[in-house]
């Protein structure tokens, strides 16, 4: 047992000395037109949850998070600001909500919801890598802070994907097999938590969408990696969802 400790110890301290820190900072929503919010609409302007346009009539969110907000019935696409009226992005109401049939909101397993909008948005979507990103890699996260009332602006910041190992080690209560997890120190979870879509760059240079932010850690969560649903785990029920759609 004590070797088991010794075990242990050596390995946090190890973690602490990789640990991942990267600078934030604005963006332009503008080249980045598929972020989108989950709005109530009028009269309430504030926005609930993030997510990203992958079809011009479709946008993914994390269930678990809709699920929260039971009475937005709007979407806010390429809105540059977390909250704002309709001159805040494109606003279009939602037609439907299919979540995923296994979702569940304690371990966030299939955290994922297929938001079918009533009429197609003109921005551009985000094309869905359903491919992992290796651990070790980069990745970025780009959003708002919702807990910074002060704040309404877009950002981003590069995150490092992390091993299944290390995130079941900081979040053991989560099932990692539909989720993944990524770090950066410099995104604490209160006034620097950037509420965002997880995405890579593909080797022509566009953005690929590899997960929706799917926990949002407490103030006393610090130092602790970001949970992303996979989607590469979620093809199976999201694809036959935009396929059809034929747009």
């Amino acid at each position: 047992m004590p070797h088991t400790l010794v075990a242990m110890t050596a390995a946090a301290a190890l973690a602490v000395t990789v640990a991942f820190t990267s600078p934030f900072a604005k963006v332009d929503v503008g080249i980045k037109p598929y972020l989108s919010q989950l709005r109530q609409g009028p009269p309430a302007y504030s926005m609930g949850c993030s997510g990203a346009l992958v079809t011009s009539s479709i946008v993914l969110f994390a269930g678990s998070c809709v699920k929260s907000y039971p009475s937005h019935g709007w979407v806010a696409i390429g809105p540059p600001y977390k909250h704002g009226k309709e001159d805040n992005g494109e606003w279009i109401q939602i037609e439907s909500k299919t979540f995923h049939p296994r979702l569940s909101t304690t371990t966030f397993e299939y955290d994922v919801v297929v938001v079918k909008l009533v009429s197609p948005s003109k921005h551009d979507p985000v094309v869905i890598l359903w491919d992992d990103a290796p651990p070790g890699s980069t990745a970025w996260v780009r959003g708002w802070m919702p807990r910074n009332r002060t704040d309404r602006n877009l950002y981003e910041a590069p995150v490092r994907i992390e091993t299944t190992a290390t995130c079941r080690s900081q979040l053991p209560w989560l099932d990692f097999k539909t989720i993944q997890c990524a770090s950066n120190d410099a995104i604490q979870n209160c006034f620097t938590g950037i509420d965002g879509p997880l995405t890579t760059t593909t080797k022509s240079g566009v953005d690929a969408l590899l997960g929706l932010l799917s926990l949002q850690l407490s103030c006393f969560e610090v130092n602790r990696p970001s949970d992303y649903s996979r989607l590469s785990k979620l093809r199976d029920f999201v694809e036959p969802l935009l396929c059809p759609l034929n747009v």
